[in-house]
């Protein structure tokens, strides 16, 4: 028996333990570390996120709630990016680095339907001077064009005459530049009475609205 040669074997075989137990403690120190990812939250508009604005790290895996709170005047739209939705209060879930956006817009409900309401005030007292400001400037000069005369037939006519105008629906087209409001309006003159409804298109320039069409007639 080659005593001689086992000796040697020994050493060799220690060594080759002893390599595979510090490969092991590697591997499970590898496996052990988390892995983490990026999320980048930005905005758009006038408002206000949780937890933050800027770039976050996440482990994998880990849950992350995000609220979107719009400032006063504004309103939440959507969250875009990585994550889509409408919800001001998500909870998303984080498997990769990732990028989403809050959208605020601000709010322009009732503004269009009061301009309409103001404008049919105006014509109610007969005053068209009041009224031509809720035109559009080049639809306005359609009631400074007409005669003293004329002024004269129109307020005498408001002075017998009564409105009364109920908005039914508000519409405002994705852009948020143009709108179109229907409106009920009921006309009182003494002994009768009797009501119609109208549509109402406008268009916003410089954060006001200014109308433009009346039930499909063009204003000239």
């Amino acid at each position: 028996m080659d005593l001689g040669g086992k000796k040697k074997l020994v050493p060799i075989v220690a060594l080759l333990i002893l390599a595979i137990a510090i490969l092991a403690v590697s591997l499970t120190d590898t496996e052990l570390e988390p892995v983490e990812h990026e999320l980048k939250i930005n905005i758009e508009g006038e408002g206000t996120i949780y937890p933050g604005i800027g770039t976050f790290e996440y482990e994998e895996g880990e849950e992350v709630t995000l609220e979107a709170i719009p400032e006063e005047g504004y309103e939440f739209k959507s969250w875009k990016g990585d994550y889509t939705g409408t919800e001001k209060e998500v909870t998303i879930e984080i498997t990769r680095d990732k990028e989403i956006t809050a959208e605020f817009l601000e709010k322009l409900d009732g503004e269009a339907e009061e301009t309409v309401e103001r404008y049919m005030e105006a014509i109610d007292q007969g005053d068209l001077e009041k009224a031509s400001k809720y035109l559009k400037e080049e639809k306005s000069g359609s009631l400074e064009r007409i005669s003293n005369g004329d002024r004269e037939i129109i307020q005498e006519m408001s002075n017998q005459t009564e409105t009364d105008t109920e908005i039914l629906e508000e519409d405002i087209n994705e852009k948020r530049t143009g709108a179109t409001v229907r409106a009920e309006i009921t006309w009182s003159h003494r002994d009768y009475s009797y009501t119609t409804e109208q549509s109402f298109n406008l268009v916003r320039e410089q954060g006001e609205w200014k109308i433009t069409e009346i039930e499909g007639i063009d204003i000239i």
